[in-house]
């Protein structure tokens, strides 16, 4: 990824810092000569181990994966075609996207703090929050609770644990294994392929 950074200056840090939503504060604070990237920005994927902070939008024009050990922090808007989130993914503005899962055993963030619109999303041990509206056909949490200040409009919503039964109502049956489990190898798979999550 060849993407110029720059220092952030005191005043842009005191500027963010008071647009942060009260949720965010304990994982989220703007520094005074941190490296960040002026937006906006358009990148196909964003390297593993990558922490990445955008200064304006950020638009990954293919699936956007944040690895575990990754970071991506954008002051605007988010677009991409779809969304794994094993590390931390912190948006301020709107989040514009096709499938979502997030799974990173209980440690890893995915806030957004504008309105979200997303077509499936799978939480799978991973902290989702939303300060706005969220917008999606499917809405599921597995492991914790999809925290949603805002209006939710989903044709399937389940913001706290879903049964295994009902998981295999809805999702197509590609993505379990022999005994039902579903199989984050497989959904993520899917997700690459760009193939429906929903039957």
């Amino acid at each position: 990824m060849n993407v110029e950074s720059r220092p952030m200056s005191g005043a842009e840090a005191d500027r963010f810092n008071q647009k942060i939503p009260e949720n965010f504060s304990d994982f989220l604070r703007f520094q005074e000569g941190k490296p960040v990237c002026d937006g906006p920005i358009s990148i196909p994927a964003l390297p593993s181990g990558a922490r990445l902070v955008v200064i304006g939008d950020f638009i990954c024009t293919g699936i956007l994966e944040v690895p575990e050990e990754a970071s991506l922090v954008v002051t605007g808007r988010l677009e991409a075609e779809g969304i794994i989130a094993d590390g931390n993914i912190i948006v301020l503005g709107d989040i514009e996207t096709g499938d979502v899962f997030g799974e990173s055993y209980c440690n890893r963030v995915f806030c957004c703090g504008g309105n979200a619109h997303v077509r499936c999303l799978i939480e799978n041990g991973h902290d989702f929050e939303f300060e706005g509206s969220l917008d999606a056909l499917f809405v599921a949490s597995l492991m914790n609770v999809v925290r949603v200040s805002g209006q939710v409009r989903s044709s399937h919503v389940f913001l706290t644990r879903l049964s295994r039964d009902k998981c295999r109502e809805v999702l197509v049956p590609e993505l379990f294994d022999g005994e039902g489990k579903l199989e984050s190898d497989l959904v993520t798979h899917r997700i690459w392929k760009k193939q429906p999550l929903l039957k």
